[in-house]
Formats: structure tokens, sequence, C-alpha cells
């Protein structure tokens, strides 16, 4: 911080009580000067304006307010760097929306797809929903302040002027053209989806970065750390997934016995279209016809259940049945012909 020019008095009657004021806003930048923070500005700056009216005279008044902005205006800036850091935490902390958040109770939609709370917590991954849960309130509580410190005029004037203006970029969360300000207060208390929030988010800190002077030297830092936490968002769910698929085949191939699923079905029937689920209950049959017939035909339902709990989801909810879908008995009678859903 630079030091504020204290008032002359060289040519000063100081025992002259018209003078008073001079010498009293010469002892609060005495006090400004040897601990510059915003307490001992603002005390200053209230001084001045306590006198600029009655008793200082125009240039001084103009002067010492100019000094006293620029200090204040430095201050701000250091406080951006703290407020910005904070929202920056929360945002790498929801993954800057890397994956759909599990928040305890709910995430996901009825099928779980994106993985609800309850499938996290059924493939071991409870303590993650457990701290996201926290991580989201903090989140909203965050960016709430930050909110309310562009409203107290408590950010520089650059920053506050970027919160303030409706932002171009294209938000995650409902809505178009929002300041910081009316973001905020679309999602506070509403029941946020973080990832879609937490995306916003990772984009306002860029938009800080690129645009605002004394962020820059920061940019390198914010922009790998927010990358960073989308790359874990990404990683953890592709692991949730993977420990998800690796339980429904241990467990299809559990139920079914000593009986085949075709090779590779979870992948291979998407190559059949509206047939998918119908090529694998024909396949199922087909690769099993040398076993007796009660034994296949009392794993058929157990069949149609594997698929329905791996295609439901991806075909968010629609059923995979159609009218050619075969009963039993229909593919029982077809086990030596080609798999006409093949075709």
């Amino acid at each position: 911080m630079a030091k504020i020019k204290k008032i002359g008095t060289l040519f000063m009657n100081t025992s002259n009580p018209s003078n008073m004021h001079l010498l009293d806003i010469n002892a609060s930048i005495d006090i400004y000067n040897t601990l510059s923070n915003l307490e001992n500005l603002l005390a200053l700056q209230k001084k001045v304006k306590g006198y600029e009216f009655s008793k200082l005279s125009t240039a001084t008044a103009i002067e010492l307010n100019e000094q006293i902005d620029r200090e204040l205006e430095e201050i701000k800036k250091a406080h951006d760097l703290e407020s910005v850091a904070r929202f920056l935490a929360a945002t790498v902390n929801c993954r800057a929306g890397g994956r759909v958040l599990q928040i305890s109770g709910g995430g996901g939609d009825l099928n779980q797809e994106g993985g609800g709370y309850a499938a996290w917590k059924e493939y071991g991954f409870e303590n993650v929903c457990q701290l996201d849960a926290y991580h989201a309130m903090k989140f909203e509580e965050v960016a709430y302040e930050l909110a309310q410190e562009v409203t107290a005029n408590t950010l520089s004037k650059p920053l506050t002027a970027f919160l303030t203006q409706p932002s171009t970029m294209e938000f995650k969360t409902e809505g178009v053209n929002h300041t910081f300000a009316s973001w905020v207060r679309q999602f506070r208390g509403s029941g946020i989806c973080v990832q879609k929030t937490s995306s916003d988010g990772k984009g306002w800190l860029l938009g800080i970065i690129k645009d605002i002077p004394h962020f820059k030297q920061l940019s390198a830092r914010y922009a790998l750390e927010l990358d960073n936490a989308t790359r874990k968002g990404e990683k953890e769910f592709t692991a949730y997934n993977s420990e998800k698929i690796r339980r429904r085949e241990a467990a299809a191939k559990n139920s079914l016995g000593s009986l085949k699923m075709p090779e590779n079905w979870q992948m291979e029937c998407f190559n059949y279209g509206d047939h998918s689920g119908n090529w694998v209950l024909q396949e199922f049959v087909r690769i099993n016809k040398h076993k007796p017939l009660p034994v296949v035909s009392k794993q058929y339902p157990q069949v149609i259940k594997t698929v329905d709990d791996y295609l439901l989801p991806q075909l968010a909810g629609s059923n995979w049945k159609n009218a050619k879908t075969p009963d039993f008995k229909k593919a029982w009678d077809d086990k030596d012909k080609t798999n006409q859903f093949a075709s």
C-alpha cells in the first residue's frame, strides 16, 4: 500500500482552534500509514467526509478523497483474491461440473440414471455421496456470500462491473444473460443440481481470470485446478459405472448358474436397434439349446430381468420389448434357426 500524504502544517498556527480539523485528519492519516488496513482507511474516509463541506477546502478534499479511493481500491483488490479463492475452492470441491454429484437422499432420475444416491451407496460409493452433500451446501453458501459482496460494494470496481453485467456464457442452469446475483437467486434454496451450478461456477471463474487484470497472474493455476476437478469427477463417475457393470455381470452369472449369456451381450445388443433385447433373449436360448429344456425355461425370466436392468436405464425408462419379443416357447422353437433379430 502507498502512504497517504498528510496535509501541510508547516506555516500553520497549530494552536488555533480553527485548524484543529487539519490536525485531526493528519492524526488519522498517521494511524493509517502505520497500519494500512480497511478499518483505518474507512475511519479516515469518514473523518474527511465529515469536514469536507464545512472546514476543508475543495482542493484539499478532492486530493484526500482521490488518495483514499486509490488506497481503497487496492485493499478491495486484495479482498477480491480472498473472496474469489473461496468460490474457487467451493467449485473445485464440487468437481467443477465433472459428473452429477450425488446428494444423500436424492440425485439422479427415477431410474437412477446418472447414479442416484441409492445406486452409489449400493455400489460402494456412499462416502462420496455424504461428502458431496456437505460440499453442495458449501457451494451454495459461498456463491451467496460472493453475490452479497457485490451488493455491499466490498469488491474492486473491475470485479464488481464483471459480476453485475449480464454474462454472455451458456448457462447449464436455466436462464440466459444472468448477472452473478441473479444466477445465485435462481438456484439458492431450491435443491440445486451441483453438476450444473458448479459447471456455471467454472464459467464465472474462467471469465474472471480472463477479464480482470489483477487475476491474470492466477490464470494458469485457476484453470489447472478447475480442469483437474472436472477430470476427477469424470473419473469417479467412470469408476462408479465400471463397478455397476461388474456387479451386474456377476449377479447375472450367479443367477444363471451354468447357462451362458451371449458373449459381450451388453455392447453387442446395441447393434440390433429396436430388437436389441429380443436378440439377447433368442441368442441366450440358441447358445444353451443343448441344456435341458426345463433348466433353460426356468432361467428365461431371469434373462429378461437382466436385460431390463441393463437396457431400461439406457433407454431413459422406455421399454425395449415390442410385438416381436419372443416368449420362451417361441424362442425354444427357433433355437436351431439363425437368430432372426440379428438381421
